[in-house]
């Protein structure tokens, strides 16, 4: 594990002790020197000055200071809120740590991508972005990052996604059964069971009292708001405006309903519209409706998790995935000498 001395399994070959030899010259170099020759006058001055040190050894190979610096600055692209802090620096060492281990196994099983795939990459990079290559170039030369060196992190990358889909990826399976059991634990309980509509009403309501050329009147004005919504006028704002019911303070907005739980002759019409289309004007007991329908949810089927297979797969794909990985790298840290340094 990250952050402690782990040794492998001792094996009496010759490549066990080839690795012993070379971690026990590791862990007598805590700090990496720089000669400096400088002349002083006539004499030869030779000078020893700090320059870099080692913060991790992970098996052969080392990490050093100024290649922690160094990754930092590519987290720093994606996150300019990222701090320099030593938890911050724990954190992409430990990540560091776990990089290096993919990459000796990717060299191990030969794993390689070449120009054109890194290429592809960056393509895809710069149009999710949407930025051209001169403006992504100048913003790596902000961070002191160099294109070819950009180049090179997106080919480290590359390789240690291949690695993960030939160690993770390609042995998750996801069965009929396993999308079942997903979709009757997690989804079944939100579905739809029966057709709904979400309508927008305007109302104008007929008195009690009303005469037959008052309701006339109410009816000619619920034709003149339909004829003008028609035309393009904004149904919220004529909702607002006119309509005397209390939804009118949310634009008209009843929310949805089933079959059933309106009136009929509303009923019977806004269940054969379809969504954005507007009602005749509706004449019930209580006044004149005018309605648009917002949204038309059909009920789902008895096999429901069929419709959703796919959105189901990737779920389970993913969750799958993480649980392996986690289980397989788990194995290689086990398996490998990790030390932390910072």
């Amino acid at each position: 594990m990250c952050g402690q001395k782990t040794s492998t399994n001792t094996k009496k070959d010759k490549r066990g002790s080839k690795l012993k030899v070379k971690r026990t010259y590791l862990n007598r170099l805590p700090l990496i020197l720089l000669i400096l020759v400088v002349f002083e006058g006539k004499g030869l001055v030779i000078k020893a000055e700090i320059v870099d040190r080692i913060v991790a050894i992970v098996n052969d190979e080392v990490i050093t200071l100024s290649e922690l610096k160094k990754s930092a600055k590519f987290f720093l692209i994606k996150d300019s809120n990222k701090s320099d802090s030593k938890d911050f620096e724990r954190k992409l060492l430990e990540e560091m740590v776990i990089n290096k281990l993919l990459d000796q196994e990717a060299r191990k099983k030969g794993i390689s991508v070449d120009d054109e795939q890194i290429n592809i990459a960056i393509r895809e990079i710069l149009k999710k972005s949407n930025t051209s290559v001169d403006e992504f170039k100048k913003m790596l030369k902000k961070k002191d990052i160099g294109w070819d060196e950009y180049r090179e992190m997106i080919k480290e990358q590359l390789i240690r996604y291949q690695l993960i889909n030939i160690e993770v990826n390609s042995h998750v399976t996801i069965t009929e059964e396993d999308i079942k059991q997903y979709y009757e634990t997690h989804m079944r309980d939100s579905e739809v069971h029966s057709d709904r509509v979400r309508i927008q009403q305007i109302l104008l309501v007929i008195p009690p009292d009303a005469t037959q050329e008052k309701e006339k009147q109410i009816m000619e004005k619920a034709e003149w708001i339909r004829k003008k919504l028609l035309e393009g006028e904004d149904f919220s704002e004529f909702a607002r405006k006119y309509s005397q019911d209390p939804s009118a303070d949310s634009d008209g907005d009843l929310g949805y309903f089933a079959k059933g739980e309106l009136r009929p002759e509303i009923e019977k019409v806004v269940f054969s519209m379809k969504a954005g289309e507007i009602s005749p004007v509706i004449r019930s007991s209580v006044g004149y409706h005018i309605i648009k329908l917002l949204d038309y949810q059909k009920a789902t089927s008895e096999e429901g998790w069929q419709l959703r297979k796919k959105e189901i797969e990737d779920v389970l794909f993913n969750i799958k995935a993480k649980e392996r990985y986690q289980t397989w790298l788990e194995d290689l840290k086990k398996h490998s000498y990790i030390e932390i340094k910072l």
